[in-house]
Formats: C-alpha cells, sequence, structure tokens
C-alpha cells in the first residue's frame, strides 16, 4: 500500500513538472501562445496573399488594351526570354551572304 502511494505521489509531481516548464510557463499558456502566432501566421499570410493578387491585377489593368504587352508581361513572370532567330548565312566565293533574297533558290 505503501508503494502505491509512493508511486501515485511520484506520478503526480512528475505531472506537475510536465505541464510547467522550467520558466513557471504552463501548458495552457503556451497553448494560448501558439494559438496567438497561428492567428499572426495566418494573418501575415492572408497580407502577402492579398498584396500579389493586387498587383497582378494591377498590372494586368495596365496593359488591358495592348496584347503586346500582356504577353510580355506574363513571359516576363515566366522567366521566358525572346530569342530572335538566326538570319542564315552563306558563305560564296569567300564572301558572306546573309541577306534571304540572296541565299535563297534563283
Amino acid at each position: 500500500m505503501y508503494i502505491m502511494m509512493l508511486y501515485l505521489l511520484t506520478t503526480m509531481y512528475n505531472m506537475y513538472i510536465r505541464d510547467t516548464s522550467t520558466d513557471g510557463i504552463t501548458q495552457a499558456r503556451i497553448y494560448e501562445l501558439q494559438t496567438e502566432y497561428t492567428k499572426f501566421r495566418n494573418d501575415v499570410t492572408n497580407q502577402i496573399y492579398n498584396a500579389k493578387r493586387k498587383f497582378y491585377l494591377h498590372e494586368f489593368d495596365n496593359c488591358k488594351s495592348n496584347n503586346n504587352d500582356k504577353w510580355k508581361f506574363i513571359n516576363n513572370l515566366l522567366n521566358k526570354k525572346t530569342e530572335n532567330p538566326a538570319t542564315p548565312s552563306l558563305e560564296e566565293n569567300g564572301k558572306m551572304l546573309s541577306d534571304p533574297l540572296c541565299i535563297g533558290p534563283q
């Protein structure tokens, strides 16, 4: 019986130690801080989402009437680089010909 009481008291003491940290913060306070952090994190995430959405809507409104500007903006977002196709060149009699009319069939 004495061993059971000692075990019970030891368990209760260990539960008390578990429920309070070394700083004396209780589990309820930890839960409260965690809830506050989660709310703050969600607010910041929503603010970032809304700022991005507002930015992109504003940029699309700026190029609403010009489709070329709109596609330049989209390609810039996708990091697509527009490359000019290389002009074909041909060497004839020691001269470099790059004019497509001179190179083509005659």
